[in-house]
């Protein structure tokens, strides 16, 4: 049996119509039936995929030089003799060495140094927030995880590789076979969201047409 708070709930959603003085339906059954099967659907969900080509305003090919040299991009490939490396004291871990000795790492180098980044690379750094350009347009990576300096150095340089990756990702080009299996699913995802609409209406219409 339903509770009676929800029974009050299921007569406030009856139609107009239904819902004079004195009315109440016959049985919980009935006042189910005339209530929205919205909750008991599953939801029409609709996928969609839009292929375009990346940093249109670069030609293709030096689209395809910018992958290649990010698929092959080491931490070793990062020249360590353009950045200026610094230290100070650390307040990371360390134990005794913690704000005893400058051992946290700090690799700074102007835009204009680099580079050796392909261009595509360097303007999908600048549009994707790459958290170590700083508003002077420095590059500047801190590290003091470790004890050791040289590895604190060797840390700011893998973390600046691994920004440059995150940020500048360029996506495969879309094959023909591609876009045309998206578009069969985007049409037929269309035509099931317009049968469950055509349905729906033909519902609400049935309910309109009850002679109570």
């Amino acid at each position: 049996m339903l509770s009676a708070k929800y029974m009050h709930v299921l007569l406030l959603r009856l139609p107009r119509r239904i819902a004079i003085s004195g009315f109440a339906p016959p049985s919980p059954i009935s006042a189910l039936c005339v209530l929205p099967s919205r909750l008991h659907q599953p939801r029409q969900r609709t996928y969609t995929t839009v292929f375009h080509k990346v940093d249109s305003e670069f030609p293709d090919d030096e689209i395809s030089k910018a992958r290649r040299w990010l698929n092959t991009f080491k931490v070793s490939d990062i020249p360590r003799d353009k950045f200026d490396i610094s230290f100070a004291r650390s307040s990371g871990p360390g134990g005794q060495n913690v704000n005893k000795l400058n051992t946290k790492a700090t690799i700074r180098c102007s835009w204009d140094e680099l580079d050796w980044i392909p261009n595509v690379i360097l303007e999908r750094l600048r549009t994707k927030h790459f958290r170590y350009l700083t508003k002077h347009d420095n590059v500047v990576v801190q590290s003091d995880s470790a004890r050791q300096r040289h590895e604190n150095i060797d840390d700011c340089f893998q973390k600046l590789h691994d920004m440059i990756h995150d940020c500048a990702f360029i996506p495969d080009d879309a094959s023909t076979e591609k876009v045309e299996k998206w578009n069969e699913i985007k049409k037929r995802a269309n035509e099931a969201r317009l049968a469950a609409k055509k349905r729906n209406g033909e519902k609400k219409r049935l309910k309109r047409t009850v002679d109570w």
